[in-house]
């Protein structure tokens, strides 16, 4: 697997398949949020936290 997540258009200074995971991960975790709660602090940094988990996870799934 490749570093990158658009490797044929990137020359290494792009999105990484990590970051790509995440951003993926938070958009479904972000569906049905509350909008109220979508600004919080602490919302926020769960948010991001569980993201990279799941992104993480990936990442060792797709490397075994």
């Amino acid at each position: 697997m490749s570093d990158y997540a658009f490797p044929a258009y990137s020359t290494n200074d792009g999105m990484t398949m990590h970051e790509y995971f995440a951003a993926k991960a938070m958009q479904g975790l972000l569906t049905g949020t509350d909008p109220y709660e979508v600004g919080k602090t602490d919302f926020i940094k769960s948010l991001v936290e569980c993201a990279y988990r799941y992104a993480d996870e990936m990442i060792k799934h797709g490397n075994s």
